[in-house]
């Protein structure tokens, strides 16, 4: 092939080329496919995972995965046995109720025991008891004086009174005197009894106090038992009507941890003609590559211009009557 007939070739390239472009721009890509990649497991254990498969398969035929656990019926009569023991409520409430208001009242035995030490706790010397043994002493006293007196005829003169006054005080000084230190002993031993019994009352009451709260606290004991059994029952009914959700949510867990491997697929684009393939844009672009070719036949060589010329990296250039430099081997081949 000549040189001249090389460029004719590339110039009818150059313009089918650019005909082509020109219709791609019209659509930059279309779709033209997909592609799709699979990771699988290797070969080595992928008999086991297929009967893996086969085994979710079997267990999934067998109901398995919607299998919950319920209430046998012995169970189911201890719960219900129960719920009536609760609803009737503590056996022992009423009893606990009186225990709890004896212990908060206020007398019993604590108040009986206030009003001894509060008796012992009185003038010893007031009493008719003392009032006797006083008049005995005084008249064992008085009895030899008298006869004393009488016997020399002054027993009612004043020195009988003042006599006898003082022998009734010495006589029943040391009785007086024991008296009064018993009744000292008296009150002291009934101070600290109704100490005790303030104590022991407070301590009554502490107890009492504390029974009251353990005492009232039995009627929500016996309401939380009785939600607690009652809640195996709606547990246990509210799984079975959930068993369809559970065997759907065990399937696709037990699916998703056995699928190995992977599959991706993606989108294949080319250039879009707008329509027309690469046929049809030779075909259309055919009469200008006619031209060139007919311009090479009338003038193989290129007719050279008269025009001025010029040198440029080895090639000569020649100007045309439209004013552009055209390399001369090209001359002819058309602009």
């Amino acid at each position: 092939m000549t040189m001249a007939t090389a460029a004719m070739v590339s110039a009818g390239a150059g313009l089918v080329g650019s005909a082509i472009q020109a219709d791609a721009m019209k659509d930059a890509a279309r779709q033209s496919g997909t592609s799709t990649t699979t990771t699988s497991a290797p070969a080595y254990i992928q008999p086991q995972y297929a009967r893996l498969a086969s085994d979710i398969g079997e267990l999934r035929a067998r109901g398995l995965f919607e299998d919950i656990q319920t209430l046998s019926p012995y169970q189911r009569s201890l719960v219900e046995r129960g719920m009536t023991t609760a609803q009737a409520g503590d056996p022992f409430q009423e009893a606990g109720t009186q225990a709890v208001s004896n212990l908060l009242a206020e007398g019993g035995l604590l108040g009986e025991a206030a009003d001894v030490y509060r008796g012992v706790a009185g003038d010893s010397m007031s009493s008719p008891a003392f009032q006797a043994a006083s008049q005995r002493i005084i008249d064992r006293t008085m009895r030899p004086l008298t006869s004393q007196f009488a016997a020399g005829g002054r027993l009612g003169s004043g020195l009988f009174a003042s006599t006898a006054g003082e022998a009734a005080a010495e006589a029943l000084s040391p009785m007086m005197f024991q008296a009064q230190q018993q009744d000292i002993a008296n009150r002291m031993a009934a101070a600290q009894g109704l100490t005790g019994v303030a104590g022991e009352e407070a301590r009554r009451t502490g107890v009492g106090l504390e029974a009251a709260s353990a005492v009232g606290q039995m009627p929500f004991t016996d309401i939380q038992r009785g939600m607690a059994l009652g809640g195996l029952l709606s547990s246990e009914d509210y799984a079975q009507r959930q068993r369809e959700v559970t065997g759907a949510q065990r399937y696709s867990d037990m699916i998703r941890g056995a699928t190995v491997g992977s599959q991706q697929t993606q989108p294949l684009y080319s250039p879009n003609y707008g329509g027309m393939g690469a046929g049809a844009a030779l075909t259309a672009a055919a009469p200008q590559i006619g031209q060139a070719f007919a311009n090479y036949n009338s003038n193989p060589f290129g007719s050279l211009s008269a025009g001025p010329t010029v040198q440029s990296g080895g090639q000569t250039y020649a100007q045309q009557p439209n004013g552009r430099f055209v390399n001369q081997r090209f001359v002819g081949m058309g602009n």
